[in-house]
């Protein structure tokens, strides 16, 4: 008997692949149609591949490591007990974990049965079973000690694989290390790296967003006379400065849609920031909801934590404190 790979449709049309034992391939057609089954394709399991309508399912695909050094094991024990060679081979591909690994070792049984030698029968798989391994089995089954010769190349096969797997875990780690290194820049640059902020005063719209496009600013900054219409129109993260002359003026944070931080600064009539001036608290206690304002003005180290737990701000800009003289920044 041979083993004859299928491809079939059962009788809810689902198309299934399998091994099977058998004198011959009409053999194969009638025992699927016994079933109830479809035979698209019946092929000799070790002559290559079955092929049904348009997928491939082939049997030359090669063995990995784990499973050559289990098939090596069972087929040397059991050789080794004095079972015949052809049961031994029907013993290891009933426990096969697969159909491609039982079609092997079933084809393998069949040119067995068929007079071949094992050597012989494992050349029709040369990508599951390696030269140097039929070399073995050859030299095995002229001398006598086949079943010695299996037990070496279980041994042999079992030290490969720990050899590949000790070696694929020695990879792993620079592996993972350099995943966690990119990780790591990634949220740098997401998260750490501070934001581009364009500064504008009363600029007109476009030359925002030109600018905004070219520069690729994070964040536009408003410090003019700039409109709640005109924020929403232009887009994108918007932080508009407000100089607090009075409480009324707090109302009209109102006017600015929720996504709109508000920056507020100390009054200044002519200065639109910058000035280093110190905020009226007076006024700051006025404001209700801090979620979205930037306190500014006259903010520096000496007064940054008591604002900061009083008022609890959105943010906090400090910029005009640290600088040695307009525009040229302390970082000390």
């Amino acid at each position: 008997m041979s083993a004859f790979s299928y491809a079939a449709l059962d009788e809810k049309g689902k198309q299934l692949r399998g091994v099977l034992e058998a004198d011959s391939a009409r053999q194969v057609r009638q025992m699927l149609r016994d079933k109830g089954w479809v035979p698209l394709a019946v092929e000799v399991a070790a002559d290559g591949a079955v092929r049904s309508s348009g997928s491939n399912w082939s049997m030359r695909r090669g063995m990995n490591t784990a499973k050559l050094a289990l098939i090596t094991r069972q087929l040397a024990t059991l050789v080794q007990s004095s079972m015949p060679l052809e049961e031994a081979l029907t013993a290891v591909a009933a426990q096969a974990e697969n159909n491609r690994i039982r079609s092997i070792m079933l084809g393998v049984r069949g040119r067995v049965l068929e007079g071949h030698s094992l050597a012989h029968a494992l050349q029709d798989s040369p990508q599951a079973f390696p030269q140097m391994y039929r070399a073995m089995i050859s030299a095995g089954e002229q001398s006598g000690h086949l079943d010695a010769v299996l037990e070496r190349l279980a041994d042999y096969t079992e030290t490969a694989q720990d050899s590949g797997q000790q070696v694929k875990l020695a990879l792993l780690y620079p592996c993972i290390l350099l995943l966690v290194a990119m990780l790591i820049v990634i949220g740098l640059m997401t998260f750490v790296v501070p934001q581009v902020v364009g500064v504008f005063v009363d600029q007109d719209i476009k030359v925002i967003k030109k600018i905004r496009q070219i520069c690729k600013l994070d964040i536009i900054q408003l410090h003019g006379n700039e409109s709640p219409a005109f924020c929403q129109q232009l887009g994108g993260q918007i932080f508009k400065a407000i100089r607090l002359k009075g409480g009324s003026m707090i109302r009209q944070f109102a006017d600015y849609p929720d996504d709109i931080k508000i920056l507020i600064d100390a009054w200044d009539p002519v200065q639109t920031g910058g000035t280093g001036e110190q905020i009226s608290f007076r006024l700051l206690d006025k404001i209700e909801d801090f979620s979205r304002i930037i306190i500014a003005g006259g903010v520096g180290e000496e007064n940054v934590a008591a604002i900061v737990e009083t008022y609890h701000p959105f943010g906090i800009d400090i910029n005009s404190k640290i600088e040695k003289r307009p525009g040229i920044k302390d970082h000390k």
